[in-house]
């Protein structure tokens, strides 16, 4: 495999061997493209960690704490396999986004091409279930309980708009989006009242050219404003 690692605005900087099982993360404000050997692209997202176990031969394993997308180069003889939380995400030929931040709720699937199965992360499904197919243009979410919600005919672009240096929320929690935030830019961000934290914001696609620039169209609508110091950005009345 090969790493090009880079803050946002930067460059790729940095490029690594593969050997047998080869660990890969990123830090607050960074991302990684991740180029296997077998030829398919790993975009890992803020934050995050990947561990790829050797593709020269069998399934192909890759276990996921964070957030990334996976151009696969697909191979009927050889499982492309990702490993997230408590859920198992397997290619059939495609694009795909996975999201399992610590703390989040449900792991998150989204397709942009192709197909991808997608189960519950247990010993006896491993073996016998290849999971629910999910099609272009289809989310799902697979909650600590292995309950599996599935949406259709979504836009996948707001989902993938890390990629390109933009944000957008759906009606999101005003706590998961600083959560977004920190990972991001490397900032941390206080919310002066938990009744703020849980308001849900709607932010639409815009460039993410800095914390406060997405923070100010999240809080302004709620009649709160920002405070800065150095690093830390509070959330107040």
């Amino acid at each position: 495999a090969a790493l090009y690692l880079r803050h946002d605005d930067d460059a790729p900087t940095q490029a690594a061997t593969d050997p047998a099982t080869r660990d890969f993360a990123t830090g607050r404000g960074q991302r990684a493209t991740i180029r296997l050997v077998d030829g398919s692209r790993v975009e890992l997202g803020y934050a995050s960690t990947l561990r790829v176990k050797q593709l020269d031969g069998g399934r192909r394993e890759l276990f996921l704490e964070g957030e990334a997308v996976f151009d696969v180069v697909h191979d009927e003889s050889r499982p492309f396999i990702v490993h997230a939380a408590n859920a198992t995400t397997e290619d059939l030929g495609t694009v795909f986004g996975v999201r399992a931040y610590p703390g989040d709720s449900a792991v998150r699937v989204v397709v942009v091409s192709g197909r991808v199965a997608l189960r519950p992360r247990t010993q006896a499904t491993e073996a016998t279930k290849q999971g629910t197919v999910l099609l272009p243009g289809q989310l799902g979410r697979l909650d600590a309980q292995g309950q599996l919600r599935i949406e259709s005919r979504v836009d996948t672009k707001p989902y993938l708009a890390w990629l390109s240096g933009r944000v957008s929320f759906d009606n999101v929690p005003l706590a998961d989006i600083a959560a977004d935030l920190e990972r991001r830019f490397s900032v941390t961000i206080t919310i002066a009242d938990s009744t703020f934290a849980a308001r849900r914001v709607t932010v639409v696609d815009m460039p993410a050219r800095s914390a406060t620039d997405v923070l100010d169209a999240a809080v302004i609508p709620l009649g709160l404003h920002l405070r800065r110091s150095g690093d830390v950005i509070s959330i107040e009345r």
